[in-house]
């Protein structure tokens, strides 16, 4: 089951190709990127430049914990995100976030525009 999985997944990334895949995940990025921005109590890591990212975003929310965050947003909203030090620990300690570590969203393939608006929306009304 493992390997007919991997290679249908294979199949589809070479069918798409890499380049229409990672231009998607890099729109929805920069949809992310610009909504968060809008939000005074968001403090965003890394890079704004996307040609220098992965579809990825870590953040934090001001009067939150990474965990309490990522918790409200999965209970409250439906909204699956990662909360913590991401295998990264020495990143976040000179970040100053160890050991709390951070709020990670991860984009993909099949995420969409509203999937987007949604998440900027449940992070607008925590932070009311």
């Amino acid at each position: 089951m493992g390997i007919a999985g991997l290679r249908a997944g294979v199949e589809f990334v070479l069918q798409q190709g890499i380049e229409k895949i990672h231009q998607k995940e890099n729109q929805l990025l920069d949809q992310l990127i610009q909504v968060l921005t809008e939000n005074p109590r968001a403090h965003l890591y890394g890079s704004r430049d996307l040609e220098r990212r992965v579809a990825t975003q870590s953040l934090n929310v001001n009067g939150y914990a990474a965990a309490e965050t990522s918790a409200i947003l999965d209970e409250a909203f439906g909204i699956a995100v990662r909360s913590g030090l991401h295998c990264a620990p020495y990143v976040h300690r000179q970040l100053g976030l160890f050991p709390e570590g951070a709020v990670r969203i991860s984009i993909g393939y099949f995420n969409t525009a509203d999937d987007i608006d949604r998440f900027a929306a449940a992070l607008k009304e925590m932070a009311a």
